[in-house]
C-alpha cells in the first residue's frame, strides 16, 4: 500500500524501482487512515483485539470445521475465556451450523468483538458469513451479548476492492492467531 497520493505514492523523491499504480492517488495509508471503515482501520482493530485478548493471544486452538473448504472456524480458549473465529474464504455466503460433532457454541451468548457487516447470527447454533466475511466473538460462559455492543463493524457497502482485500484480511486474521 502506498503512503500517500503524492508523487511515487510517497515512497521516494527519486525513481521507484516498481511502478506506482494509478490507484495510489485514492488507495493509500494517508487516505485510509481518515476512514474508520477502511481496510487499514480494520487491520488496526484486529491487531488491537489480538494483543488485548488473552484467549486470542495465548489460548489453545480448537478447530471446529476441518472438513469445510470455504470457512475457517475455530475456538481459542484461555483460563475460562473462549473466542470464536470464523473466516469465510470464499466469494459466496456460507452458513455454519454448530451441531453434533462440532464444539457446542451458543451464539445467543456471543458478544461480537470484530465482524464485517456481512456476518450475523441466525439463531443459537447458526452463523451466516457473507462473502469473505469475518466474525470474531467472545463465547465463553461469562459473556452476555446484551452487555456490550459490537466493538467494530464495517457498515458501508462492500466494494470489489474491499472484497479482494478481504481475502488478505482473512489470511492476516489466521496468521495473527497462529503467531
Amino acid at each position: 500500500m502506498q503512503w500517500s497520493g503524492g508523487p511515487n505514492g510517497g515512497f521516494t523523491s527519486g525513481t521507484p524501482w516498481l511502478p506506482v499504480p494509478p490507484s495510489a492517488a485514492t488507495h493509500n495509508v494517508e487516505t485510509e487512515a481518515k476512514d474508520p471503515n477502511s481496510i487499514l482501520s480494520f487491520y488496526r482493530q484486529l491487531l488491537m483485539l489480538r494483543h488485548g485478548n488473552n484467549a486470542l493471544l495465548d489460548g489453545d486452538y480448537r478447530e471446529l470445521n476441518k472438513d469445510d473448504l470455504h470457512v475457517l472456524c475455530y475456538l481459542r480458549r484461555y483460563k475460562g475465556e473462549e473466542v470464536l473465529v470464523a473466516l469465510n474464504m470464499s466469494p459466496s455466503s456460507q452458513e455454519i451450523t454448530f451441531s453434533e460433532g462440532m464444539e457446542k457454541v451458543d451464539l445467543n451468548r456471543a458478544r461480537a468483538l470484530l465482524t464485517t457487516s456481512l456476518s450475523h447470527e441466525e439463531g443459537p447454533s447458526k452463523l451466516l458469513l457473507g462473502p469473505f466475511g469475518v466474525y470474531i466473538a467472545e463465547v465463553s460462559k461469562g459473556s452476555n451479548r446484551k452487555e456490550v455492543a459490537h466493538r467494530r463493524r464495517l457498515e458501508r457497502p462492500v466494494s470489489l476492492r474491499t472484497v479482494c482485500t478481504a481475502t488478505a484480511v482473512n489470511v492476516a486474521v489466521y496468521c495473527a492467531q497462529m503467531a
